[in-house]
């Protein structure tokens, strides 16, 4: 019995880039075009949440570096995202449907969701709240850049001095995580000194000892917090005696329980520069860990900064110099790359995270001093760098074996961070005889159908980069499957080895443009082609001629006499 069935696919699902939608709508469409194969109608609703902060992010980037980049309104990101999820989910179902033999149509629609004016979380009643001049207008302020408003934007609404505005927006940036307290957020934010002195006295957990470790003067009574760094904190956090191993694991699981459940949403593990396998808070817990052990008995390491200690702990030979040199350098790269982060994206929430498209890449490689356009040299630099803290990491911390350690570490590597050497693999245009790219990698080989092609070099560049040629055999039959295959050039992993796009030389052959595209040719390869035909008119045409190019999925370019004439 035919049924109507509604699918809800979450923002999340789609993944966290344009390639992984790609590939996350075609396995979707396979399952939903089952259902459609059954006689079902389907519907298909989609969040677009990640989506929206991605184009946000991106053109409030370009913004900084564009004065003709706009920073767009956020109805309009929402717009944008739905426009292209839809697009690429529609794309996929109807070529599904197509493959199967299925002609039937496939829609889609933009909605739009209309909030309540009324609720309290709506952006129409923030508006409306900053509008007036009551005692709460300061923290509907506060909401308003959360929620993504300029400062501009909330000047036309308040008409406060916006050198005010500015100020409250960087506080803003700066959200303080008041949870780290006595008892966590059920307990109360400001205790007095004898409600202290009682909770550490007869509560204290072991984190709470290993937090103490960070505990400074800063503000207010000196001569108090002195009375409670020595009587109260410095027991706990330098203790005379041993850890127990009870204690020990207690601080090992909820590393590791942090590990599993305080990564935000969508972020990749090895991308999370605090909270990654060989990120700050892999080489700052080992530190930690190590202070509560020793600075009771060594008076040197009751410091409260990371590095500080960490030099202490190599003096006084309880850490070896290549352990401490890897942990040095991940703490001071990642802090650094952190900063860049930051200061490119503006945004606080996205400090912690490596972006991972190619143009914020560079732009936080020079930040950090690198050339340009060593985007992929910084990040190839620095996921090395945290693959050799996590080993450490887990020999000082975890208490793992040399060979348990570097199998734990390898074992992350070959999962996360590796690239492969083929790019790309590909179905071939028709009529295609040759290919012509440019590569910083070396021994370039190219086959057509598993037959060797001839491959020359054409030009070499004084960065680097070489141009070549690559004859594929003549034969009766068109080669139905291409590939090219270097050996990588440090810095230049993966898709960033093939500068450019890759052109496909097309003859003989008749084909309409668009086909080749809608198939999906290119579908492991997160690079660019482009390919061409060439003909003469026998005869001049007595009057206009027009060129069906077929369906074009993105971009062609028509020339007549070798001059341009149209971009479609």
């Amino acid at each position: 019995m035919s049924k109507k069935i509604v699918l809800a696919l979450g923002g999340n699902a789609l993944g966290d880039s344009l390639s992984e939608q790609m590939v996350a709508v075609q396995t979707t469409s396979s399952a939903i075009v089952d259902l459609i194969q059954q006689g079902h109608q389907v519907i298909v609703t989609h969040g677009n949440g990640p989506q929206v902060g991605m184009i946000n992010v991106a053109f409030e980037a370009a913004s900084k570096t564009s004065a003709h980049s706009p920073v767009l309104p956020m109805s309009v990101c929402v717009a944008l995202s739905q426009g292209y999820i839809g697009y690429d989910l529609q794309n996929a179902l109807r070529e599904e449907l197509l493959n199967r033999g299925i002609n039937k149509p496939v829609t889609t629609l933009i909605t739009q969701v209309v909030v309540d004016a009324k609720d309290p979380a709506s952006f129409s009643r923030i508006s409306h709240e900053l509008q007036n001049a009551g005692a709460d207008r300061i923290w509907y302020i506060a909401d308003a850049f959360r929620a993504g408003l300029s400062v501009e934007g909330v000047f036309k609404l308040t008409k406060i001095d916006p050198w005010f505005l500015v100020q409250i927006e960087e506080i803003v940036k700066i959200e303080l995580d008041l949870d780290l307290r006595p008892e966590g957020k059920n307990g109360p934010l400001v205790r007095s000194y004898a409600s202290c002195e009682e909770y550490y006295e007869s509560w204290a957990s072991t984190w709470e000892r290993q937090a103490l470790l960070r505990a400074r003067y800063a503000a207010g009574d000196a001569e108090l917090a002195r009375d409670f760094l020595i009587n109260i904190a410095d027991p706990l956090r330098y203790p005379t005696t041993e850890l127990t191993e009870a204690e020990l694991q207690n601080i090992r699981k909820l590393k590791a329980r942090m590990e599993a459940e305080r990564l935000p949403r969508g972020v990749r593990r090895e991308r999370h520069l605090k909270l990654g396998k060989g990120g700050l808070s892999d080489v700052e817990w080992t530190v930690q860990l190590m202070q509560l052990q020793h600075a009771g008995d060594i008076k040197d390491l009751r410091v409260n900064g990371t590095l500080e200690a960490l030099d202490v702990l190599e003096a006084k030979k309880l850490i070896s110099a290549i352990d401490a040199i890897q942990l040095r350098k991940a703490w001071t790269l990642c802090t650094a790359a952190r900063n860049g982060s930051y200061l490119w994206s503006g945004r606080a929430n996205q400090a912690d995270i490596l972006p991972d498209d190619i143009y914020s890449l560079g732009g936080i490689a020079v930040y950090l001093g690198y050339g340009a356009h060593r985007g992929q040299h910084f990040e190839n630099d620095l996921l090395a760098v945290m693959r050799k803290c996590r080993d450490v990491c887990q020999r000082l911390f975890y208490g793992k074996t040399e060979g348990e350690a570097a199998a734990a570490t390898t074992a992350t590597a070959s999962a996360a961070t590796q690239q492969p050497q083929t790019a790309p693999t590909f179905t071939a245009a028709p009529g295609l005889e040759a290919l012509e790219f440019t590569a910083f990698g070396r021994k370039p080989e190219v086959r057509a159908d598993g037959r060797k092609c001839r491959v020359a070099e054409v030009a070499r560049r004084s960065d680097g980069a070489v141009t070549y040629s690559a004859v594929l055999p003549r034969r009766a039959e068109l080669p139905a499957e291409v590939s090219l295959t270097l050996t990588e050039e440090r810095g230049y992993a993966g898709g960033a080895a093939i500068d450019g796009p890759v052109k496909l030389v097309c003859g003989v052959g008749r084909y309409t443009v668009g086909d080749w595209c809608r198939n999906d040719a290119l579908r492991t390869y997160s690079g660019a082609a482009w390919y061409g035909r060439d003909f003469t008119l026998t005869k001049k045409p007595a009057g206009r001629v027009t060129l069906d190019l077929g369906e074009v999925v993105s971009t062609a370019r028509v020339l007549v006499n070798e001059i341009g004439r149209a971009h479609v």
